[in-house]
């Protein structure tokens, strides 16, 4: 739990820290700006993404999609926080960086449709597109990730702690994940009902008024809706399948351990890191005692009836 509130400590930090520093420039910086040695300090507004792309996209359209998009990935670094070891501390704090970096300007678009920058680097004739700190969050968090997908790639997917199959038991994963996905199918339909008439019904009324351009943003926005959705599906299946078989793969592992521990082979049971029903190891653990205790006790007894038998067959 400790483990747990450190990396989601971070996160909520760069929040603090960014809307902090904003609001620090919006109030100091409207009128004037600041020149140093290797830096300064200058106020602007990004419509956009980061370094201004995306800016020319209607701001209704712009404004939804890229919020959404804040939101889906907040959704993915959970998903994400979920499946990794928690011996992977360090990727783990460089995500929370990165999701809070993000998190930082997904605020900014909702609540005021733009993202506040006011900090550049300048190094002899060089100097960099303007940008925040929750920007520079977001750069720790990628070399942090980076860092490790290239030369820490091992931690993250050792190749000691893998099934061969992924559909181990394919009845009952199918079953979990054709339920994830009907849900999740449910759930889409009736937010993309909601999302379509509110649209319409807004289109209409700005119509009525003499604003006609309402209607052509009800295409462009269910058709990322549309897009998001199908990310979401898959991403729905790629986690139905493996959380079932972090179920699946432990069951079937301690039915095989069974089965050899019942033939007489001596062997220790170890699960996966990240599997369920850890209990199992401390269950196959008394079994395999409880097995050597029962086999030394029946050599011991075929020994004394041997023994016993013995002068009967020297007398015969």
């Amino acid at each position: 739990m400790k483990k747990t509130l450190w990396i989601v400590l971070p996160l909520f930090l760069v929040l603090i820290i960014d809307q902090i520093t904003k609001n620090m420039a919006l109030n100091q910086l409207l009128m004037q700006s600041h020149e140093f040695k290797y830096w300064g300090l200058k106020l602007i507004r990004n419509p956009g993404i980061m370094f201004g792309t995306w800016a020319d996209l209607p701001p209704i359209l712009r404004v939804v999609s890229l919020s959404t998009l804040g939101s889906f990935i907040l959704f993915i670094f959970i998903i994400c926080q979920l499946l990794l070891s928690k011996n992977l501390f360090t990727l783990r704090v460089g995500m929370s960086l990165l999701v809070g970096g993000i998190m930082g300007n997904v605020i900014d678009r909702i609540l005021s449709g733009s993202i506040i920058d006011f900090v550049y680097i300048k190094i002899g004739g060089f100097s960099s597109p303007i940008f925040n700190l929750a920007d520079a969050f977001q750069w720790v968090g990628y070399a942090i990730i980076c860092y490790y997908l290239l030369f820490k790639s091992t931690l993250i997917w050792p190749e000691n702690n893998a099934r061969k199959k992924v559909l181990i038991n394919k009845s009952y994963q199918l079953r979990y994940t054709s339920i994830i996905l009907v849900f999740s199918f449910l759930f889409s339909i009736i937010l993309g009902v909601y999302s379509y008439t509110y649209l319409k019904v807004l289109s209409t009324q700005m119509l009525l008024k003499g604003f006609p351009e309402g209607q052509k943003y009800i295409l462009p926005f269910m058709s990322i809706y549309a897009i998001v959705s199908l990310f979401f599906f898959i991403l729905a299946v790629f986690l139905a399948i493996h959380l079932s078989h972090r179920s699946a793969g432990p069951v079937l592992a301690f039915e095989n351990y069974l089965k050899r521990l019942s033939k007489g082979e001596d062997s220790e049971f170890k699960l996966r890191t990240n599997d369920e029903f850890k209990e199992l190891e401390e269950i196959a653990r008394e079994l395999r005692i409880k097995f050597k205790e029962a086999h030394s006790v029946n050599h011991e007894q075929s020994g004394q009836i041997l023994k016993a038998l013995e002068p009967k067959n020297k007398a015969s």
